[in-house]
């Protein structure tokens, strides 16, 4: 059984840059947020969309981290991303007060994929906690954490920049500001509990990035998929997008 405290590490400073294929992801889904963030209907499907993922990255702390062992840092965090999911809600209602009540299929973009991210992710870090001594579950939350933070930093600025050259009015600059602080204190974390080094951290970093993949590609190409009210002109905004 391997013991948290003396796993076989790597330098601190193992890779992290994006590979080709993350990059070629990257520019596409770039350049699709630039046009998306101009057609309000595909727009609010998908803030509602990120919105989910912040709820699901929520409920996921509080299932896994309740009890009497919960720290305060873990509750600020928890609070936090709750918040972010509102935070991106209120983007859905300023462009359309009356849509997306929920998180129903219909009103996302991609909903069974952009739900079994979360869970491929889970399943990528029980993998490799599964046979560690001492708190695996702490192990598996900060990993987990680490992964969707690493994905965040580069996700909402390029969503920020989209909003802010087409003149959308919205921002989620505090989103921003709080999930950089978040995996600067996971890292830290990590570091005490011994995993900040640790040779699994590559594997796990290029599965997040085939998962992400597959779900970046998924939104894309369901961006055209009609809505029961929208317009002819909406339906034919969205399908230029596929």
């Amino acid at each position: 059984m391997i013991s948290i405290d003396s796993m076989t590490s790597l330098p601190m400073s193992f890779q992290t840059e994006p590979d080709a294929d993350e990059l070629t992801l990257r520019g596409a889904f770039e350049a699709w947020l630039r046009e998306a963030v101009r057609v309000p209907l595909l727009h609010l499907r998908l803030a509602n969309t990120l919105s989910m993922l912040e709820h699901i990255g929520s409920v996921k702390i509080a299932r896994t981290q309740a009890g009497n062992r919960i720290t305060a840092r873990t509750l600020r965090h928890l609070a936090e991303e709750t918040r972010h999911a509102q935070v991106l809600k209120r983007i859905v209602h300023g462009i359309d007060p009356g849509a997306a009540p929920d998180y129903d299929d219909r009103w996302l973009l991609a909903g069974p994929t952009a739900r079994g991210y979360f869970a491929r992710l889970d399943a990528s870090v029980r993998g490799v906690t599964r046979g560690m001594a001492g708190d695996g579950g702490e192990a598996a939350y900060l990993l987990v954490t680490w992964l969707v933070e690493l994905r965040a930093a580069w996700l909402y600025p390029v969503y920020q920049s989209a909003m802010d050259d087409a003149g959308v009015r919205f921002s989620v600059r505090g989103i921003i500001g709080e999930e950089d602080r978040h995996l600067e204190e996971v890292e830290e974390a990590m570091k005490r509990l011994g995993l900040a080094g640790d040779i699994s951290l590559p594997g796990l970093l290029h599965e997040e990035r085939s998962w992400f993949r597959r779900l970046a590609t998924a939104m894309m190409n369901d961006a055209g998929r009609d809505l029961p009210d929208a317009s002819a002109g909406d339906r034919s905004a969205l399908g230029a997008f596929r």
